[in-house]
Parts: C-alpha cells; sequence; structure tokens
C-alpha cells in the first residue's frame, strides 16, 4: 500500500506532497503504453522498482549531482522554498469535541520542479513534454482528491541545455509547477491535561489523608 491509494487520509505538507507527486510520475512512467505520440520514440524508457528492469531513474531533487549522472536518462523530482502565510493571528483552524485536540492550518505556496535529463535535447524535451501532460491532465483530480490542495497550476517548461559538470554531454529540461495548499498541523494537548486533582491534610495524630 502507498500514500496514492488513500491519499485523502493524510493532511498535506511538503513531505506527503513530494512523494504524491514522486509516485504519480514513477507510476506514469512505468508502462510506455501511455507515452502517446511519444510512444514509439521512447518505447525504451521505462520506470521500475526491480533496477534490472529499470530503464529511467526517477529521484527526489536532493540526489540530484550532475558530477554523477549516468548515461540512462533520469527524473528529478522537488520543490523550491515555500512560502507560508498567515489566515488569522494563531493559524487557528479549529479543535475536537473535547478540546483535547487543536487544529491550525497555514496557507502555503510553492513551486514543485520536475528535471529531466538525458543525452539527447530532443528526447529531454519530450520527457518534459509527458510530465507536463500528465500533471495538466491530473489537474482537476488532484484538486478533488487532496483535501487542502488550493491551486495547482503549469508555470513554465524550459528549453534544452546543457549541463555543467556532467561527465558526457547531458541535457536537462525542467518544468515547473505553481502549487497552493493549505498547511495542516494538529496539536495534541491531552498529555498536558489536568486529570485527576487530589487534597491531602494532615490530622491532629500526625496522619495524612488523601
Amino acid at each position: 500500500m502507498t500514500i496514492l491509494d488513500n491519499p485523502m487520509s493524510l493532511p498535506l505538507s511538503p513531505v506527503t506532497l513530494r512523494r504524491i507527486f514522486l509516485l504519480l510520475i514513477r507510476e506514469h512512467y512505468s508502462n510506455p503504453e501511455q507515452y502517446g505520440d511519444y510512444k514509439e520514440l521512447l518505447q525504451g524508457y521505462k520506470y521500475s522498482d526491480t533496477e534490472p528492469q529499470r530503464t529511467i531513474d526517477i529521484d527526489l531533487m536532493h540526489t540530484y549531482d550532475p558530477e554523477k549522472l549516468k548515461s540512462e536518462p533520469s527524473i528529478y523530482v522537488g520543490f523550491q522554498p515555500f512560502a507560508f502565510a498567515k489566515r488569522t493571528v494563531s493559524n487557528y483552524a479549529g479543535h475536537n469535541e473535547d478540546e483535547s485536540v487543536k487544529y491550525y492550518t497555514m496557507p502555503t505556496s510553492g513551486i514543485l520542479l520536475v528535471r529531466h535529463v538525458s543525452t539527447s535535447g530532443d528526447n529531454a524535451l519530450m520527457l518534459g513534454e509527458l510530465t507536463t501532460n500528465l500533471l495538466f491532465g491530473l489537474h482537476e483530480l488532484l484538486l478533488r482528491k487532496l483535501p487542502g490542495l488550493l491551486g495547482f497550476d503549469i508555470a513554465s517548461l524550459s528549453d534544452p541545455r546543457l549541463i555543467s559538470k556532467a561527465p558526457q554531454r547531458q541535457v536537462m529540461v525542467d518544468l515547473a509547477c505553481k502549487i497552493d495548499f493549505n498547511y495542516a498541523l494538529s496539536v495534541n494537548e491531552e498529555s498536558h491535561r489536568l486529570k485527576k486533582i487530589v487534597f491531602v491534610y494532615e490530622t491532629d495524630d500526625g496522619t495524612t489523608v488523601e
């Protein structure tokens, strides 16, 4: 079972969103039948959790190292810095019935960055288009299935450009998407609540009584 099986059960955060988009993109590239017009040209590119069967690497952006790029194509998924805003004075959003848990939300915006790397500029751009089509097509579904997602829009797709410091000629194409969501947080105050009050007093003979 993965995070994609029940995304509505999770509060949105940078960690959960990054994982959701990573798994969505891996799923898309696991079947060349989903490549549309580029099926014949890119049918050799296939993601698999089993490394011997994997012909395209798809990982998180922090693993990207231009000096260690392989000859196989690769895709990297990450976010640029998030910006937080205030909804109310304390971003307070409510509490449960007995007020033991309080909820807070912060309007948050950021840029989803998907980097496509290949030895061919055309192939890198085609990969960029495939990911653009995937996320553009999922726009309404994402807004419907992810509570707290406020907006998701394709922002830009870069032209192929050479990667400096790469061990061989490598080209990258970056897809940027603007994302807005409510960063949700719950605070459980149950452990700090006063559960019992005990009065202890001393009798005339020196004994204590609760």
